[in-house]
């Protein structure tokens, strides 16, 4: 990894000064046999070797579960920045100050818990711009379309109402009653 000069006497003081260790790399995703390693290494390692399938890396965790539970800081620190969590684990640590580990299983819970309402409030957002039209909902709309039905209202009658009410065009309405008219 060092690069020598070219003035010979030069390399030979130097080399005295400069230990020539050597470095051992491993491809966590080529080693199959993982039990050959008896410390956190064989944890981190299997982790690696999911990290890029969430259901894999959830399998590999749970199955490790008495492992993951308790995990000392330095290694969660670690499985954080390998698993490009830094952000989201780093709430977990914090919520844990106190207690001898970090519970993994408890950080990845977190972690997915919190994408799924993310995800849900997303699409709350993009249902609500979608079916906004001079600031009406789409649940006000199914909701007006539901007792129009309930009163006995013909399609037509109820198209007229929502456009009455909620201030909406023709084309609106009517694409609300065909919408939601038979849906229950």
């Amino acid at each position: 990894m060092f690069r020598w000069g070219k003035k010979k006497r030069r390399n030979q003081i130097l080399k005295k000064y400069i230990p020539n260790y050597s470095i051992n790399l491993i491809d966590a995703n080529k080693i199959d046999n993982l039990k050959r390693f008896q410390t956190d290494l064989q944890e981190i390692l299997g982790v690696l070797q999911c990290r890029g399938d969430k259901e894999k890396l959830l399998e590999y965790i749970n199955e490790r579960a008495d492992y993951f539970q308790n995990v000392d800081e330095e290694t969660y620190h670690f499985m954080r920045v390998a698993l490009h969590s830094a952000k989201l684990l780093k709430e977990n640590i914090e919520r844990s100050k106190g207690e001898d580990g970090v519970n993994m299983c408890k950080a990845l819970e977190d972690l997915y818990n919190d994408g799924v309402e993310c995800g849900i409030e997303q699409g709350i957002e993009r249902g609500i711009e979608q079916g906004i039209e001079k600031g009406v909902k789409l649940g006000e709309i199914k909701g007006m379309v539901k007792i129009c039905r309930s009163f006995k209202l013909g399609k037509d009658d109820a198209a007229q109402r929502l456009m009455k009410e909620l201030k909406i065009s023709r084309e609106k309405a009517e694409d609300g009653v065909e919408k939601y008219w038979d849906k229950e």
